[in-house]
């Protein structure tokens, strides 16, 4: 049975980001907190009630934290998918989060202390889902694009795990030299509805990007290991890069060790889900382009989040 939210699916051309003075002299001066920062899509409870509305916090930032509100035009697709198919949620549910004053915020710190969500900076939409059993929620962003130094260009391959690559491999020997990216992110998010583990399907939702459980996560155990697929345009991508962690703790500042990975010629990688707990997966693929007069690299980003009981 579909969620009760639904709507027609209707195709949406590729836009083609466009690029003022203004927009390059942003880029020069904040190039990196516009693309070093993931997409996460997060929940208060990762198991929910059939027919029983929920919230699904966007963040954009890192995975604590988020650093600026995305807008509803931001999103070019927002999909439910559950045992019986894939949906796309009402845009309708799209909120900001209003800005309170300082005994909210006050209340938001609290509620980051205590392993909640801390909403200051965020958007959120909500999904009904009607049926038991694993479900997947998930976002794609349009293109947009950023421009960088050398110097910020290196931070920012160090930030997502190519810090492998001296930015002299890439040609880049000049100070004054200004790199463009253009870059596109997709964010998944795994849940239960009345805790129901089964019925359990490794498909894609089909984004630009995207983590493939091959495993069903809701079933595995703390020192258990989770096999997942990372896909490019739903092809396998060898080679990648990919960084691990959790969830801060309550109570505790500590940040999660961030583990690094690489997947195999077959796109595979294994995690080993050592304690309980919400767990974040993300990885950017960077590529150099050679026939776009506007950019020099393109890159497409991906996350995924789920809950080990």
């Amino acid at each position: 049975m579909p969620p009760s939210n639904p709507v027609p699916r209707s195709p949406m051309p590729p836009r083609r980001p466009c690029f003022g003075l203004a927009a390059l002299l942003v880029g020069l001066l904040g190039a990196l907190s516009a693309t070093a920062h993931d997409t996460f899509l997060r929940l208060d409870d990762y198991t929910l009630t059939s027919g029983t509305t929920a919230e699904v916090v966007v963040f954009h930032g890192v995975f604590d934290q988020s650093y600026y509100r995305l807008e509803l035009t931001d999103a070019t697709r927002l999909d439910l998918a559950g045992p019986s198919g894939r949906y796309e949620v009402a845009r309708d549910t799209w909120t900001l989060t209003t800005w309170g004053r300082r005994p909210w915020r006050y209340w938001q710190r609290a509620m980051a202390w205590l392993g909640r969500i801390d909403r200051r900076f965020t958007a959120s939409f909500r999904i009904t889902p009607r049926e038991p059993g694993p479900h997947a929620v998930g976002m794609v962003l349009p293109f947009a694009g950023a421009a960088m130094d050398p110097a910020t260009f290196e931070t920012y391959l160090h930030e997502i795990g190519l810090d492998g690559e001296p930015i002299a491999d890439h040609g880049l020997t000049d100070p004054d030299t200004i790199i463009r990216e253009r870059y596109r992110k997709s964010a998944k998010t795994l849940f239960l509805v009345d805790g129901a583990t089964e019925p359990w399907s490794a498909v894609p939702l089909g984004h630009p990007a995207e983590f493939l459980p091959l495993a069903n996560p809701h079933r595995l155990a703390p020192g258990d290991t989770l096999p997942l697929r990372l896909l490019l345009h739903g092809r396998p991508l060898p080679d990648q890069p990919v960084i691990v962690s959790r969830q801060k703790a309550a109570f505790t500042n500590a940040v999660p060790r961030r583990v690094r990975l690489r997947s195999d010629a077959e796109g595979r990688i294994e995690v080993t889900l050592d304690r309980p707990g919400v767990w974040w997966l993300s990885f950017t693929h960077l590529e150099r382009l050679t026939d776009d007069p506007d950019f020099q690299y393109a890159s497409e980003w991906a996350t995924l989040v789920f809950e080990l009981r």
